[in-house]
């Protein structure tokens, strides 16, 4: 059994004020995943310039507050950097910069790395 509080205060941060939420009207490219077995979604709106480079990066989340602190921390992650270089972020960079996940909770990192690469998979350069 995990204990209750095993949350950084990055995490704390990022669930209870979440950076760049809301629909981004004028988004490149979105990328959307999903957990099918607890059900929290998330959906990626990336808005990238000529030089491939993410100018703005904004979610739209239905889930637990574990996914909406990834989904925070995931987009300031991703803003002003490459697309190259934002594919190799993995589940577990985005664990790592959230200051852990319980084993629980480790979707919400699957779930951030899975919408970044379909929404990059899925932008027309």
């Amino acid at each position: 059994m995990e204990p209750k509080n095993k949350y950084s205060q990055t995490f704390l941060k990022h669930f209870k004020n979440p950076k760049n939420s809301g629909r981004l009207n004028d988004a490149s490219t979105t990328g959307y995943s999903a957990n099918p077995i607890c059900g929290d979604t998330l959906e990626l709106f990336l808005k990238i310039n000529k030089k491939k480079i993410i100018e703005k990066a904004t979610f739209l989340s239905n889930g637990c507050p574990a996914t909406i602190a990834v989904a925070s921390i995931t987009t300031e992650m991703i803003i002003g950097k490459t697309i190259a270089s934002v594919l190799l972020i993995t589940k577990h960079d985005i664990a790592k910069a959230i200051g852990g996940l319980p084993k629980s909770k480790n979707h919400s990192s699957v779930i951030a790395e899975d919408a970044i690469k379909t929404a990059i998979n899925s932008w027309n350069t």
